[in-house]
């Protein structure tokens, strides 16, 4: 086998035109796909609102290397993966927080 005749060229993924669009849309993600949400203001700070905007920051983060891979502003697919698994897991934890302070709140209600 000839080790020259692999080349980035003959990669699919290196290829500019891999990530394109289903026939028809204009993007693959759209532009508000993960736009932050303003949170409400509060008088008093709240944990909540600073683990959501955590989340809220780290899925923007996602959606900004995924661009960046996508125009080709950025060729690290690593990087870009890595960021998509950053904002997975901190959804993932939110949620599973959530789940429990529910089960929580309704045992108590249970008892009562």
């Amino acid at each position: 086998m000839n080790v020259d005749s692999i080349g980035p060229m003959n990669n699919p993924m290196a290829r500019p035109d891999f990530y394109r669009p289903p026939s028809g849309a204009t993007e693959v993600f759209p532009k508000n796909f993960l736009s932050p949400v303003e949170p409400a203001k509060s008088a008093k700070p709240s944990i909540f609102a600073d683990v959501l905007d955590k989340v809220i920051s780290s899925e923007a983060g996602a959606q900004k290397a995924v661009d960046n891979y996508q125009t080709g502003a950025s060729q690290n697919l690593h990087e870009t993966m890595l960021a998509l698994g950053k904002a997975d897991v901190t959804f993932s934890l939110m949620m599973s927080v959530r789940n429990k302070l529910l089960q929580a709140y309704q045992e108590v209600m249970r008892m009562s």
